[in-house]
């Protein structure tokens, strides 16, 4: 059996993934979204260790360490872009789905510009320490600077649901 963090580096924080957040490019009107990892085969590993519900919180703890890693990187490529105009965040889409479905949720990073998300302004939201996500992650949410925004779109007929951390 290897240590937890051994595998985490092996089939989660990969190249693979390192390579895909390295080609995000900050435009105005588009965002990019790219999943913590992109097959649930990949994070079996942590079932043997954790419950359903510690399982989406350590993914979680390691996407948000990831996405501040980003962050220090990009302000070092896009050091002449003013460093407000950045905007990062986690997601979770369709996450009471994917709970009920696997048991646990994937985040995503997500990346933009600031003006391309200022839709979220109004759809600021509470959670509550009674929903699944607020109970799940209830250590991540006690922290007074983390917002949390919560939209749902149509995409080819089909409403998605997206769940927004912003640290």
């Amino acid at each position: 059996m290897k240590f937890i963090t051994a595998e985490v580096h092996s089939k989660i924080l990969n190249q693979a993934l390192f390579d895909q957040i390295s080609k995000v490019k900050f435009l105005d009107g588009q965002y990019e979204e790219i999943p913590l990892v992109s097959r649930y085969s990949s994070v079996e590993f942590l079932q043997r260790y954790f419950c359903d519900e510690e399982v989406s919180l350590y993914l979680a703890s390691i996407a948000q360490r990831l996405l501040l890693d980003s962050e220090a990187y990009f302000r070092k490529i896009y050091s002449s872009m003013n460093e407000k105009r950045l905007f990062s965040c986690l997601t979770f889409v369709d996450f009471d789905d994917e709970v009920d479905d696997v048991g646990f949720c994937i985040p995503n990073l997500f990346f933009s510009t600031s003006s391309t998300v200022e839709y979220l302004a109004s759809s600021l939201c509470e959670i509550k320490n009674s929903s699944k996500f607020g109970t799940i992650y209830a250590p991540i949410l006690e922290k007074e600077e983390v917002k949390v925004y919560r939209t749902t779109t149509a995409q080819g007929g089909i409403n998605t649901d997206r769940i927004y951390l912003v640290f």
